[in-house]
């Protein structure tokens, strides 16, 4: 599960304790990026939370992805998908730094790679596998890699 609200991205596993979320933050990165909803999808629908109808939410509508503007000055960052791959990109406005992007999984145990490239964060009593970054410029397949920093340092 992900929630997007304006304070950023929560990441939780279903059926898991409240132990088992990571909130993925931009280290560095604008606070408060603008937020906006695109490919809207047919249907909506409803959240029933609690016995207070105050916190019920009807005819919500949905969505193929969420973009976040300008974590970093010309760089957004996309999440996209649903249940079981989510995924999401940082798109890049020619000229933009591509090194200056960076996401943390605060709440996560344990952030790892694994042999394939694959960055594998626990969380709870649950693994999940982010596989490697798959980078295109200009329509074209660019190298690119998971750097583990801080806390998490790879070794090279």
């Amino acid at each position: 599960m992900l929630w997007l609200t304006a304070r950023g991205a929560t990441l939780g596993l279903p059926g898991m304790k409240t132990s088992s979320y990571a909130e993925i933050q931009c280290p560095g990165g604008n606070p408060a990026p603008w937020r906006g909803a695109e490919e809207k999808r047919p249907g909506f629908i409803n959240y029933f939370m609690g016995r207070d109808r105050r916190n019920w939410h009807t005819d919500v509508p949905q969505y193929g992805r969420v973009r976040y503007r300008d974590v970093y000055r010309g760089i957004d960052l996309v999440f996209y998908g649903g249940p079981p791959n989510l995924e999401y990109d940082f798109d890049l406005a020619p000229g933009a730094d591509p090194l200056r992007t960076s996401i943390a999984f605060v709440g996560a145990r344990n952030v790892s790679l694994d042999a394939d490239g694959s960055l594998v964060l626990d969380i709870g009593d649950a693994q999940l596998r982010n596989l490697p970054p798959r980078i295109t410029q200009e329509g074209k397949r660019v190298e690119g890699h998971w750097t583990l920093r801080g806390k998490y340092r790879a070794g090279s």
